[in-house]
């Protein structure tokens, strides 16, 4: 009876191991999943801005076209938001899934992503990452407000100033 009790407690701990070498791949796959469509989202959108830029240069003195030129502007505004809260989702997925495999390394003796070297600092990724994306939504805010100010051009140039000021100001603080 002894022996038996003895075997029951080799095999869950065995059978214990491969479900968390199993779920240690799942969080794994799931994290390079996440990172990897971020990744192609964040492309499509970059690319995508940086034709509509070259376009909206190209326009930039064709009055007939500054409501529509104001509205791509708005619009590409309100993605690159979008893929801010989009980036920021996903990164916090990508990290509960690798705190899950740390977690499991622990437990099966793994070291893959606890020894990761500290010369790569937290954040830094992210970081440069959203200031792309900001500098695309300040060219994107300066475009909308110059074609504000030349469908309205009784307003002060203050106030558009201030209006870029204020844009600034929010995107970056």
């Amino acid at each position: 009876m002894r022996n038996q009790i003895k075997l029951d407690r080799v095999r869950t701990s065995r059978q214990q191991k491969e479900l968390w070498a199993i779920e240690y791949q799942k969080a794994q796959d799931s994290a390079e999943h996440h990172d990897k469509l971020l990744w192609q989202v964040t492309g499509l959108f970059w690319a995508g801005n940086s034709v509509l830029l070259g376009l909206m240069l190209k326009s930039a003195t064709e009055d007939d076209f500054q409501v529509i030129l104001m509205l791509i502007s708005a619009i590409s505004i309100i993605m690159l938001y979008n893929l801010n809260k989009i980036a920021q989702l996903f990164g916090k997925i990508r990290r509960q899934k690798y705190d899950r495999c740390k977690q499991i390394e622990i437990d099966l003796h793994f070291f893959q992503h606890r020894n990761f070297p500290d010369r790569y600092r937290k954040g830094r990724q992210t970081k440069l990452y959203l200031l792309t994306n900001y500098l695309f939504m300040t060219i994107w805010a300066s475009i909308l407000l110059n074609d504000i100010s030349k469908i309205m051009p009784s307003c002060c140039s203050k106030t558009i100033c201030y209006l870029m000021k204020f844009v600034i100001c929010c995107i970056f603080c």
